[in-house]
């Protein structure tokens, strides 16, 4: 299972649900030491919602008994779910039977999706169906204007919802990207231009608490802003540039999934005229309008800078992504192929080129990849010696041979040494020897 939020909350919440024997609320810790009910339950995240917890549940009570690896079952069904809806939304925008298959392998060569397949209990490879696919309908319905891949897009994306808390920001970009197609360029731009202005004025005068329906408020006072339906968040500039270039193009995450998408955004300027250029452009421009708006202006730019969302959040759109790229390359490789002697030399030239420009971007990948990765020199051991320790929690003595432990403080002892950075890398092992005393239990390190 994926550790941290999946271990702490999603799969924990389930297997407490399932051993109990009914589904119940869990509380936070402030909540939790104030309740005089022994069976009670607390969570950190308590907030966030219950769907993904329901699918190990639900994994389990099929089967009858709780097993660690197949409650992961429904993950790697969704997975499988997402690459053949995939498929038939390819199929189905005009792909022909090797384009698709190439965008279902292009999805499956991920490194990420692999990592959320292989380690279950995460929620984001829900939202890469749920949220991906949803704005893959939207898309499908302005490109082939059928209401029933709007309809089925907008479920979707009202279920992811019910999987994280970005689902609420995903629906935001969904319901703007429909208003994009539907209405013309500058009444979308001079509708833009007056939210700007407003948002602006909220901003530098605030807005004091205001009360909405089904308990939601509206508010900014000071950095701190209250939406209806989003969780709170402060306003924090970040420069998320240079981490996505890093994340995307630099590190092992993403195969080459961003340099195709630089190059479906290069041919779709080049044929802005042709609307599947102008729906990839107008999804682009709202995708990158939601991580400029989390990672750029939001507290959550911290965790844009370590690397610990930015990859996640982007992966929910996977599915949308890769489509992206089929109905904007396909037409234009059709074109090249198709009738050779009547198509200009620059078209029969372009699969070539972009064949090339792989090429060259997996050898220089490979390259920086394997200089990345190239073992450190090895060295000598670090030894530290009894004397070095600083005693922390207890009372410690040292010898030269020995560091003592005589008295605990509320059934704990610590001493570290301080100010040392250890490479880990280099230095993979801690060899120590305990004794325990007469007097003592048996210690835990």
């Amino acid at each position: 299972v994926y550790p941290w939020d999946a271990w702490l909350l999603w799969v924990y919440r389930a297997k407490a649900w399932f051993f109990a024997g009914n589904i119940f609320e869990f509380y936070s810790a402030a909540e939790w030491l104030q309740m005089s009910d022994p069976g009670a339950y607390t969570v950190d995240a308590v907030h966030y919602p219950l769907l993904p917890s329901v699918f190990p549940l639900w994994a389990a009570l099929s089967y009858g008994q709780w097993s660690e690896t197949l409650v992961a079952l429904p993950t790697f069904l969704c997975g499988l779910a997402i690459g053949l809806a995939l498929y038939g939304q390819c199929r189905r925008a005009g792909a022909g039977l090797l384009m698709a298959v190439v965008a279902v392998y292009m999805l499956y060569s991920v490194p990420l999706i692999g990592t959320h397949l292989a380690l279950a209990g995460y929620a984001d490879i829900w939202m890469a169906g749920f949220a991906g696919l949803g704005f893959v309908g939207l898309m499908q319905w302005r490109l082939q204007r059928a209401r029933l891949s709007l309809l089925v897009g907008l479920v979707f994306v009202v279920l992811g919802v019910a999987i994280k808390s970005e689902g609420v920001v995903w629906l935001a970009a969904f319901l703007v990207l429909w208003f994009l197609y539907v209405v013309r360029w500058w009444v979308s731009l001079t509708i833009a231009a007056g939210l700007a202005l407003l948002v602006f004025a909220g901003l530098y005068f605030g807005i004091d608490p205001v009360q909405l329906p089904f308990g939601q408020t509206l508010s900014i006072v000071g950095d701190r802003v209250e939406l209806p339906f989003i969780k709170p968040f402060v306003l924090e500039v970040y420069n998320p540039w240079r981490t996505y270039t890093h994340g995307m193009f630099a590190m092992d995450s993403w195969n080459l999934l961003w340099t195709l998408l630089v190059t479906t955004v290069a041919v779709a300027l080049f044929r802005i005229k042709r609307p599947e250029s102008r729906i990839a452009l107008g999804f682009l421009l709202v995708f990158s309008a939601t991580q400029l708006f989390i990672f750029g202006v939001t507290q959550h730019g911290a965790f844009g800078e370590s690397q610990t969302a930015s990859n996640r959040l982007a992966m929910h759109f996977l599915p949308a992504l890769l489509f992206v790229a089929v109905i904007v390359l396909g037409p234009l490789m059709r074109e090249a192929f198709r009738n050779p002697a009547k198509t200009p030399w620059w078209r029969r030239a372009a699969p070539s080129v972009l064949a090339g420009r792989f090429v060259i971007a997996g050898g220089w990948y490979t390259m920086f990849a394997a200089a990345q990765q190239t073992a450190p020199a090895p060295q000598e051991p670090l030894r530290f010696a009894p004397v070095q320790f600083k005693p922390i929690v207890g009372k410690w003595s040292s010898t030269v041979d020995s560091l003592k432990l005589f008295a605990l403080q509320d059934g704990f002892g610590a001493a570290s040494v301080q100010g040392v950075e250890i490479d880990t890398a280099a230095n993979p092992l801690l060899h120590f020897t305990v004794e325990a005393g007469e007097t003592l239990r048996r210690p835990v390190v």
